[in-house]
Formats: structure tokens, C-alpha cells, sequence
């Protein structure tokens, strides 16, 4: 095999900053260093993703007690490469900092990895975009050129050509609610869409979902009345289309777009208030016609809530950035960061369904761009 991948980035960067330094290109210079120690992180997390599986009680098909471990010497290298990079992970995401505590900290009791090596590389994994480095950077942990069980590449999260730093996967399946609120009106089903639009998608939980939740489930505690959810929020809540067009008084009020939509419309629900006239059986439009009632809700629904909402996130995130801690919006979510709420933006601009190029059929903004373009010579050439 030839030198490692993330040596030849590393060389890289640091002749890149050399240059700058000798040309007096101070700002530059600390860019590069931000990029030295990503690059930096990328071995250890190898030797780390390595350990957990070498450290696993199960993988041994052996059993130890405190101070008393056949395999102390991988136990012992799996908490030395967690510890070097633990500050950092505890930055991304303090609960995946804890997980790796509660399972590789040699003071804690025997055995190590209770929660088995599967499951905490998984949540490990939901941290690389935030640390600058990709599942691709990383790779899979091979023993004697074959990939061990469980430890294959994970698979980097992009959406329509944009990479993200938090995991955002179920924010962007709010175009799953989109579709069908446009799909079910199409089709006149007013009672289904307006359902969509105000508990989401999916269908509705089974009495196996039901029998099956645990607490950060969108069925746990619910009936085979309720919906299952398409966007669902690390907490179980569903993420709906009406939440979006109805948070704009606790969540946008200093926010300038939409204090200026608000002021023209006089409403602080307006997008919510255009939908419903058009979804509501006691709506302003549920006399009209069906295909004028499809296209308000639908269209209301994508450019107007999910477009806002949107807007939102960006300009949280700005506000979050000047204040000088990219880190500390929304304190109460742990991956309620700056660089999150950005990357939320952008999967409620493209959503899921355009797939990581962006060539898919889409449903939200990204789409419309797309479809457009042709019609107004405005596509980018081939």
C-alpha cells in the first residue's frame, strides 16, 4: 500500500500555509490551520473506529471484570484515541461525547462497548460532518483485507450537491409532505391533505409501530389514528408544514422577512391563514373550484411556509455567527449549532427527493428552480 490519503492533505495544507505565512497572509494562515486540524482528526478516528470493534467483549466471545481483561490492550488504545478527540465531539454533539465515555472510560466498570460497537460507531458517525471530515475520509476497518462485521463506510450525507455539517437526513424529508398535501389535493381529497398539512405524513402509526415505540418514536404513546410522520425530530415529534407556517410569533418576530410579510398580510399566521382558506372545509376557498383550491394549498404550502421557514434558519444562524459563538443557537437542541440551522435551510430548500446531485424529481424550491429555467432561458448549459 502506498502513504496514507490524509498525510498527502495534510502536506498539502501545510505548504499552503507556509506560503501564506511568508507572504504575511495572517488570515489565510489561520483558515489553514482550521484545515490542519480536521485533517489531523481523520487518523485518530481511525484508530478509534478500529479499537471499538477490537475492544468489543462480544467480538472475543469472552467476558471480563474490572482490572481483569484479556483484551485491556484494546480496551486501553480504544479510550486513548476517544480521549484525543473528545472536546471536539463533545463541541458537535456532548450526548455522543457522553456515549463514548459511558463505554470506553477505563475507570468505568467492565466490560467496555455495553452498548455494543455497532451502535455507538453509528452515532459516532452522525458527528464526521460537523468535525470537517467524511465517511469517505475515514473508510471501513478491514482485517486481513476483508471488512470486518458492522464496520463498513458509513455513506456521507448530501443533499442536491451540498454536503452538510450536522445531520439533516430528516429535515429534508418535509418534501414527503409536500408531495402528498399535493397529491391528495390534486385528487380533491381535502380531509386527507389538510391532515397532512397539520400532523404530517407517512400514513398513520400501526398497532405495531405502536407496540414497538420506544420514547424517541413519533408512535410512541399514540393510536392507529394518529400520523407516523415523515420528518420526524430527534425527540419523536413530527416536523409538520403547519409548524413552519405558524412559528413565526415565538420564533421569527425579530426576524425582518417576516416581520415584512407579516405587516403585509396583517396577519401572523398568513401562510397558515392561505392554506387553510383554501384546505379548510370552512376555508375562504372551499366553494371554489377544485384545481384553484389544489394549487393554493399546494403552492402555499412550499413558497410560503416551507419558504420561510427556511429564511428562518438562515437568519438564525447569522444572528448566532455575529454574536461570536457559531455553537450556542438554540442551547436547549445539542445539534442546534449555527452551522446546523444553515444546513436546515438548505434541506427545506432542496428536500430529499432530489437526491445528492440534485437531478432528481424534487418537490420544494430547488425544484421549481429547475423547472422554470427552461421555460424562461435561465438553465445553466450543459
Amino acid at each position: 500500500a502506498g502513504g496514507a490519503i490524509a498525510n498527502e492533505k495534510a502536506l498539502a495544507i501545510a505548504k499552503a500555509g507556509l506560503e501564506k505565512i511568508l507572504a504575511a497572509e495572517c488570515d489565510g494562515v489561520a483558515a489553514e490551520l482550521v484545515r490542519f486540524v480536521d485533517q489531523m482528526t481523520i487518523p485518530v478516528m481511525q484508530g478509534l473506529i478500529r479499537y471499538l470493534y477490537l475492544a468489543d467483549p462480544v467480538v472475543h466471545g469472552g467476558s471480563c471484570s474490572n482490572g481483569d481483561c484479556e483484551y485491556d490492550k484494546e480496551w486501553a488504545e480504544a479510550w486513548a484515541f476517544a480521549a484525543a478527540i473528545l472536546p471536539r465531539i463533545d463541541q458537535c454533539d456532548p450526548a455522543v461525547a457522553q456515549l463514548l465515555v459511558d463505554n470506553l472510560d477505563v475507570d468505568g466498570a467492565a466490560p467496555p462497548l455495553t452498548d455494543g460497537y455497532k451502535s455507538v460507531k453509528a452515532q459516532l458517525e452522525t458527528v464526521y460532518a460537523c468535525l470537517s471530515i467524511s465517511c469517505a475520509d475515514v473508510g471501513e476497518y478491514r482485517q486481513d483485507g476483508v471488512v470486518a462485521p458492522g464496520m463498513e463506510a458509513c455513506t456521507d450525507l448530501i443533499i442536491a450537491g451540498y454536503t452538510p455539517s450536522t445531520d439533516v437526513s430528516t429535515h429534508s424529508l418535509i418534501d414527503l409532505d409536500a408531495k402528498e398535501i399535493e397529491e391528495y389535493s390534486d385528487a380533491a381529497e381535502w380531509d386527507a391533505a389538510l391532515f397532512v398539512y397539520q400532523n404530517g405524513g407517512g400514513g398513520l402509526c400501526s398497532a405495531d409501530d405502536i407496540a414497538n415505540a420506544v420514547a424517541t418514536d413519533s408512535c410512541f404513546g399514540k393510536t392507529t389514528a394518529d400520523a407516523k410522520g415523515n420528518s420526524i425530530k430527534g425527540s419523536g415529534d413530527i416536523r409538520t408544514i403547519f409548524g413552519f407556517a405558524t412559528s413565526g410569533p415565538t420564533k421569527m418576530s425579530e426576524e425582518p422577512m417576516w416581520i415584512l410579510y407579516r405587516n403585509y398580510w396583517d396577519d401572523d399566521n398568513y401562510a397558515d391563514t392561505f392554506i387553510q382558506n383554501a384546505l379548510s372545509p370552512s376555508g375562504a376557498w372551499s366553494s371554489r373550484s377544485d384545481a384553484l383550491r389544489a394549487e393554493l394549498s399546494a403552492k402555499g404550502a412550499k413558497y410560503q411556509a416551507v419558504w420561510m421557514y427556511g429564511i428562518h434558519e438562515m437568519e438564525d444562524a447569522v444572528v448566532d455567527c455575529r454574536n461570536g459563538d457559531i455553537y450556542n443557537n438554540q442551547a436547549s437542541n445539542a445539534a442546534g449549532d449555527s452551522p446546523h440551522a444553515w444546513d436546515e435551510a438548505w434541506a427545506f430548500y432542496a428536500g430529499s427527493l432530489e437526491g445528492a446531485d440534485g437531478l432528481g424529481t424534487g418537490d420544494l424550491l430547488h425544484d421549481l428552480a429547475d423547472k422554470r429555467c427552461s421555460q424562461v432561458g435561465t438553465c445553466h448549459d450543459p
